[in-house]
């Protein structure tokens, strides 16, 4: 018995979300024509899922990329997106400047160095703030969650520029790498008393932040302990 067209889609989206290739390549083989938002949306499945075989079926099959794909690739909280899901829809029409439909670059949220690396060899750009003013490198120090700075490194190699205000996001509050981006970014010789209006120096925001090992590396660095601060209280 053949199956109502419904019930034939839902099996198949179904598939694309299991990443059960062999499926997803049996039903596209089929006579049976999907319509085209089943076919997209079978793509926003398989894209925020991770499942680079059945993107590149899908796309094969004739799907296109659109706004809700792009907003899939971030993909899931819990699995690493694929950069070939990245260099698929790049091959396929994607703009590398574009940006999600709530206008934050998409080269921002990249936290995948693989990827955002498919991104910057087609013409991102590394600089590129979203309307809050936070650069892929903002992203970096205050997102990464292990002592990795293989995502800041690559941005760098590709043009990224460092600017004294990262030492303020290392320095804030709830970062879970503070200490090692304060270490690194320092190493590349950023201004350990670079002024803010907000807040002084780094040093003062650390103490805010009730953060001492960093307090010691912007001292130890050269940091001055007498200089100006917004917020006398935070004062070393």
């Amino acid at each position: 018995m053949i199956p109502d067209y419904d019930t034939y889609v839902k099996a198949f989206h179904s598939a694309c979300r299991a990443g059960d290739l062999p499926k997803v390549q049996e039903t596209l083989g089929c006579r049976r024509r999907l319509k085209i938002a089943d076919l997209s949306e079978a793509l926003e499945i398989a894209t925020h899922r991770a499942h680079a075989d059945i993107v590149d079926a899908l796309f094969a099959a004739g799907a296109r990329v659109s706004k809700m794909a792009i907003n899939c690739l971030p993909g899931n909280p819990n699995i690493q997106q694929d950069p070939r899901i990245i260099r698929q829809f790049l091959d396929h029409g994607l703009d590398p400047t574009a940006s999600y439909s709530n206008g934050i670059p998409i080269q921002v949220h990249r936290r995948n160095p693989a990827c955002a690396r498919e991104l910057l060899l087609r013409g991102a750009d590394p600089n590129r703030a979203d309307r809050r003013g936070v650069t892929p490198l903002t992203r970096a120090v205050d997102s990464e969650r292990e002592p990795d700075a293989s995502r800041i490194e690559m941005l760098l190699a590709h043009g990224a520029k460092l600017y004294p205000g990262l030492l303020y996001n290392a320095a804030a509050p709830r970062v879970p790498q503070g200490e090692f981006m304060t270490r690194l970014l320092l190493e590349k010789g950023l201004d350990p008393d670079a002024p803010s209006i907000d807040w002084g120096t780094p040093l003062h925001l650390a103490i805010y932040s009730g953060k001492p090992n960093i307090v010691k590396l912007s001292l130890d660095a050269g940091a001055d302990p007498t200089g100006k601060t917004a917020h006398p209280e935070y004062s070393a």
